[in-house]
């Protein structure tokens, strides 16, 4: 069977320079990219500054403790003088390096997505590989920002910072997990638990989710029980880098020291991000991501948890019940397929990313959820989920239908497949067209289709089946779940 994906594309990748080795970048190299990311900042949180920057640059560049003209970066914040140098090919070597550090970062996140998020369990990778498919369709380029990984955990119940965008409408903080003897013991057991299911990939897990990394006092202990199981530093990203700016310091150390240089700042407004560049240095936030969430910001909020609630509330939804990305935006900050374990609850949960929805709010398919004591029932219970929820291949008593996003065209051959964002063509299989036909009816489990075509046609039923597994695979099936429960 031949498959025709109209949104391939290649992927390019840059020169690994600052984090190939990022103790090893001269200052100068180091400064110039630190200056140009804090411009650029400034820019992007604070209308007040981007009118300053049309009025007088230099004078923005001085405000933002700029060494150098802020005139040798406009190609970085002005859509003309970007397209002037890209057409003259004089490109300032600021310009060239923030350019390629900003790549560089970018196939990083396409590295982790394509190859280290990858788990080892086969059947676990499947499923994974297949819903990763389904977000091309269903996200577009948003899927492309998320790495789709494994596991996630929490050391805490709640957040203490309260967002009012918060995407999973976190609850308040109401417990942590202490790291003592008997909790400590549970935790190392748990990241074994994950690494022998996973593989190397739970090394690219996060120890937060909807929850504050710095709520937990002993965050840092955690993380270090990770590297030492996993083999690799978890990334942090923080709303409160300022509650305790000894610690955080200390933090984005132990992160650099164990290898990991790549963290993120959550800013919450103009003056949060005034008081940040304060307090570090533009070389200090180098590989620090500031993600602006201020209502200033040129950024549009993830229409997902409270942020969509608000949006309901004023209008600026609509009364359609899923969000539309084609609209624009995103309809969920979910970056995983994969388990979320919080270990204060001794919950684990099975997800995958959707559009946010009345059924689904948070914009996450909640395919199981199961509950702990120790490390022995942890492995029980995530195989289990492994077993009854991620099937590599369609059963004769499932139900055949297309994704309700999906809109069906036959054509000679085959038959074409269009969502908002990608249009694929199934074709040069025999009988394929009349499959398609069936599965887009909506009416067929999976065996009624394969006895159909194979009795039509006089072959094999395990022929069908094998086409029907090949368009499976593809992740435009429906497979929307019910949640089962442990």
């Amino acid at each position: 069977m031949q498959v025709v994906c109209s949104q391939n594309k290649e992927e390019k990748t840059a020169p690994i320079i600052m984090l190939g080795d990022p103790a090893g970048v001269t200052d100068e190299h180091l400064k110039q990219v630190a200056e140009a990311k804090r411009f650029l900042e400034r820019w992007t949180a604070d209308e007040k500054f981007r009118e300053l920057a049309a009025a007088d640059v230099k004078a923005a560049g001085a405000e933002c403790g700029m060494s150098m003209d802020p005139l040798e970066i406009k190609a970085l914040w002005d859509r003309d003088a970007a397209i002037e140098v890209n057409r003259t090919d004089a490109i300032p070597l600021t310009v060239k390096r923030y350019r390629e550090f900003v790549k560089e970062k970018l196939a990083h996140r396409d590295t982790l997505r394509n190859i280290s998020c990858v788990p080892q369990n086969p059947v676990f990778k499947a499923w994974r590989a297949r819903h990763i498919n389904r977000c091309w369709g269903q996200f577009g380029n948003v899927n492309a920002s998320m790495i789709h990984a494994p596991v996630s955990f929490e050391l805490n119940h709640g957040c203490s910072v309260g967002c009012w965008f918060c995407g999973l409408d976190a609850p308040k903080l109401s417990a942590v997990f202490e790291y003592n003897p008997q909790n400590a013991q549970l935790w190392r057991e748990t990241l074994s638990v994950f690494k022998k299911l996973a593989g190397p990939s739970a090394g690219t897990g996060v120890c937060y989710w909807a929850s504050e990394p710095m709520d937990n006092p002993d965050y840092e202990k955690f993380c270090c029980d990770f590297h030492d199981i996993l083999g690799t530093f978890p990334q942090t990203t923080t709303a409160l880098p300022l509650k305790d700016a000894a610690r955080t310091r200390k933090l984005l150390k132990l992160s650099n020291e164990r290898g990991f240089w790549i963290n993120r700042f959550s800013v919450l407004s103009v003056e949060m991000l005034h008081r940040v560049h304060k307090e570090f240095t533009a070389e200090e936030l180098a590989f620090v991501e500031l993600v602006t969430q201020n209502k200033e910001a040129n950024m549009k909020q993830a229409v997902s948890g409270r942020a969509r609630i608000k949006m309901r509330k004023d209008g600026s939804l609509g009364e359609s019940e899923e969000f539309n990305p084609a609209e624009g935006g995103s309809g969920t900050i979910t970056c995983m397929s994969g388990f979320i374990v919080n270990m204060t609850d001794r919950n684990v949960k099975l997800i995958s990313p959707c559009n946010s929805s009345d059924r689904w709010p948070v914009g996450y398919w909640l395919h199981a959820e199961g509950n702990f004591t120790d490390a022995a029932s942890l492995d029980i219970l995530v195989n289990k989920m492994v077993e009854k929820c991620m099937p590599t291949a369609v059963r004769a008593a499932d139900p055949m239908r297309f994704r309700p996003d999906i809109k069906f065209e036959r054509m000679d051959g085959g038959f074409n497949i269009t969502s908002p964002f990608i249009s694929l063509k199934f074709h040069d299989t025999p009988h394929i067209g009349e499959i398609g036909e069936m599965i887009n009816a909506a009416v067929y489990t999976a065996g009624e289709i394969a006895v159909g075509i194979a009795d039509k046609h006089e072959i094999q039923v395990a022929e069908v089946f094998l086409t029907l597994n090949k368009i499976f695979r593809h992740g435009v099936i429906d497979e929307e779940p019910e949640t089962v429960r442990f």
